[in-house]
């Protein structure tokens, strides 16, 4: 069978159904674990953000064992998720945002982004 003929099949078969309808999306969620995402932001003048974010990276980088990835901000991967802590280009703010597998861990890591936050816009 032409492969555009089969894509064509298998669409007009699914058709109005989501993702978890279809055999493959329901195998995808049992073998890959649900993220839950929390995000939130900080006041912060625009004038300490650099200062900000380079004091965490260097707390993380010094007294941790976490990944730390400052392309895009401050982004601390851990072992049961990760958090980015990023200043916005357009306002006086930090955007924290976390992933986790669960609500609790997920909050847990914003606050956690928060407090570094915190402690060092001051």
């Amino acid at each position: 069978m032409n492969v555009r003929l089969q894509t064509i099949r298998i669409l007009k078969e699914n058709l109005g159904n989501t993702t978890l309808d279809t055999g493959l999306g329901k195998k995808i969620m049992t073998v890959f674990s649900k993220a839950i995402a929390t995000k939130t932001k900080i006041e912060c003048s625009d004038d300490l953000k650099e200062e900000v974010m380079n004091n965490i990276a260097d707390e993380i980088k010094t007294t941790t064992d976490f990944e730390l990835d400052t392309t895009d901000g401050v982004k601390i991967l851990k072992e049961d998720g990760w958090v980015i802590i990023r200043p916005s280009g357009t306002e006086p703010i930090f955007r924290c945002f976390a992933e986790s597998d669960s609500q609790e861990k997920a909050d847990a890591m914003t606050e956690w982004g928060l407090s570094l936050i915190k402690k060092y816009k001051h």
